[in-house]
């Protein structure tokens, strides 16, 4: 009993520590390199691996599977590349590390609507939304929690 009782004090203790937490492949790109969500949505930085800062503005509350960053000016859709992580549902708010390219995406008006109303336009801006849209999505390999 007193070796369960350590293992859990030491598992508690553990997770509750001040260190990054990183999910997906390592990083390739070093933070000197890093840039934020207003660079990232510049066609120049579209289809071409990039190292991205901001804070979490929303978290898919479902499984995870995406998440919108933003750096105070811009707001940007994460997915996660092959769904090969979930971002953790209680994200919001923290400062992120994301590394994987900026795309380009053809989505229906029904979806462009969704994605803005995600991302906290106002109701006026969302059904402005009129036909297929063009909208800037960061697919993830890395997140780090910082």
């Amino acid at each position: 009993m007193k070796y369960i009782l350590y293992f859990l004090s030491s598992v508690l203790f553990l997770s509750c520590s001040k260190e990054p937490h990183q999910l997906g492949q390592p990083f390739t790109i070093n933070e000197a390199q890093s840039i934020h969500v207003s660079e990232a949505l510049k066609p120049a930085n579209y289809d071409r691996v990039v190292r991205l800062e901001g804070e979490c503005y929303r978290v898919c509350q479902t499984e995870g599977c995406w998440l919108i960053v933003t750096d105070g000016k811009s707001k940007l859709r994460v997915t996660i590349k092959d769904k090969d992580f979930a971002a953790p549902m209680n994200l919001g708010s923290k400062n992120i590390i994301l590394e994987g390219k900026v795309s380009e995406l053809l989505t229906s008006e029904a979806d462009a609507r969704e994605y803005a109303d995600e991302a906290g336009k106002s109701e006026e801006e969302t059904n402005a939304i009129q036909g297929d849209q063009r909208v800037p999505v960061f697919v993830a390999t890395s997140l780090e929690i910082k």
